[in-house]
């Protein structure tokens, strides 16, 4: 999910809206579709599958069980839709200066987050935090290339 500024009228139900900072998340989960719940349980199968990947490649994060990584899916899910925005728009001077570098900070203090919240989910520092953010999301996007590929 990007926060792109999108310079037109998005429709929400009934509301407008003249500058759509979640265009990218609600135009895929748009509303009043039946396959909403099959969206959600792919991409956080896709994302479990990508923690996965990385917990196996790097040492410095462990996940304990399924439950742990299933969960951690889910809530890396939420808080990239739901906390990251706004992150991302209260750190927008920074992020402007260090010509969008400090994404990867947020990315790395989110994770961080799921770790402290998640109890059979583990990265040993902010550092890992940041190559695994790095790594979660190049495999995530190559799983979704296979699977729209797959579909089309």
């Amino acid at each position: 999910m990007s926060i792109l500024l999108n310079f037109h009228t998005c429709q929400i139900g009934q509301m407008k809206l003249s500058l759509c900072y979640v265009c990218k998340w609600h135009h895929s989960f748009a509303w009043g579709k039946g396959d909403n719940v099959k969206r959600f349980l792919l991409r956080t199968l896709i994302t479990a599958a990508a923690i996965f990947i990385v917990v196996k490649i790097l040492p410095w994060v462990r996940v304990e069980n399924p439950l742990s990584l299933f969960i951690t899916a889910i809530l890396l899910g939420l808080l990239n839709a739901v906390l990251r925005p706004l992150l991302i728009f209260l750190t927008l001077p920074i992020t402007v200066l260090s010509f969008g570098l400090f994404i990867f900070v947020i990315n790395g203090l989110i994770l961080i987050l799921v770790s402290a919240l998640v109890p059979g989910f583990k990265v040993d520092n902010f550092g890992v935090a940041i190559l695994a953010s790095i790594m979660i999301s190049i495999v995530s996007w190559a799983i979704n290339w296979l699977v729209k590929e797959t579909n089309n």
